[in-house]
């Protein structure tokens, strides 16, 4: 695939949470929804919108301009961002590095809840151990000269 069709397979199939949250400044966190449904070939779904919203304790913050919200908000709408078009693959980078726990156990409960309706695979890089507890399909990496001063 190539071009295009290689950007719609990506909108559609594949969801990223990045370390730092990525928006488009000028829409309001609804709008930045939408657009990726649009990207993504999907119809605008309002109430898939609210619902992921709400999930994450967002939804009254759905007509906010992302640049008023908090590092915790944006981390959380980056990630409502990531599952709106219920992706085969999640790809989380961090996806809790800035929330309190509260807020990491609403987002691993959606990262489960959307994993299990698609069946897609999710991919999660982190240090956070909160969130290394709630999965039980594991790998840890760890530099080998980190090993020597064990």
């Amino acid at each position: 695939m190539r071009g295009k069709k290689l950007d719609r397979f990506r909108g559609s199939h594949v969801g990223m949470v990045f370390q730092r949250p990525h928006f488009i400044q000028s829409l309001s966190l609804e709008k930045n929804l939408q657009l990726i449904q649009y990207l993504g070939g999907n119809s605008q779904d309002y109430e898939r919108i609210k619902s992921t919203l709400n999930s994450l304790g967002l939804l009254s913050k759905m007509k906010e301009n992302p640049r008023y919200l908090s590092q915790g908000e944006q981390q959380r709408a980056a990630i409502a961002l990531a599952v709106i078009n219920r992706p085969r693959l999640i790809l989380a980078d961090e996806p809790t590095s800035a929330l309190d726990d509260t807020n990491c156990y609403r987002v691993v409960k959606l990262l489960k809840s959307q994993t299990r309706s698609t069946n897609s695979s999710l991919i999660i890089i982190t240090h956070d151990q909160r969130l290394k507890s709630e999965f039980t399909n594991t790998i840890t990496l760890v530099r080998e000269d980190s090993l020597k001063h064990r």
